[in-house]
């Protein structure tokens, strides 16, 4: 009987030993797998901020020049659109459509290759799409960043007449 509960006890052991052992190595897979599920969020968040950024730098800029005047804050921005076919003879047709932020008044017309607009501080987005002879198109976007007049603060200095 000493035998089988020596035999029993070590059996016993045995499984103890296996089980704190698959304990351990799921606790070290939780472990990693909590450290990739971090990794992969920061690795979306810098991937977010990197697509923003470059949103960002893909902005036409104006800034409103600096005239002495703060009644006056405004700029004229000027778009060009560059059409092109491969079929040199087609005649291209421009239609520019203003797609988001404060209404602008667009001249000479929206049927022009190349526009401008007076306006203030601001996102503006824009769309052109250009037609060939035969109807086939292409359509570009643009989003126009105006930045406020610049204005640097006066110095001042007091002096003390010797």
């Amino acid at each position: 009987m000493n035998d089988l509960n020596g035999y029993t006890l070590i059996v016993v052991g045995f499984v103890l030993v296996f089980a704190a052992q698959n304990f351990d190595d799921r606790a070290k897979e939780q472990e990693i797998e909590e450290q990739n599920k971090i990794r992969s969020e920061e690795l979306a968040a810098e991937m977010s901020r990197q697509a923003m950024l470059a949103i960002e730098m893909a902005k036409c800029k104006f800034v409103i020049p600096h005239d002495s005047n703060p009644e006056t804050g405004t700029t004229k921005v000027t778009l060009n659109a560059v059409g092109s076919d491969s079929d040199k003879n087609d005649k291209l047709s421009y239609e520019w459509q203003q797609t988001a932020g404060t209404e602008v008044t667009i001249k000479p017309s929206l049927s022009t290759e190349n526009i401008y607009f007076v306006t203030g501080a601001g996102e503006y987005s824009f769309q052109v799409k250009v037609t060939d002879d035969y109807g086939e198109t292409a359509i570009e976007t643009i989003t126009v960043k105006v930045f406020s007049e610049p204005n640097i603060s006066p110095n001042v200095e007091i002096q003390c007449p010797v």
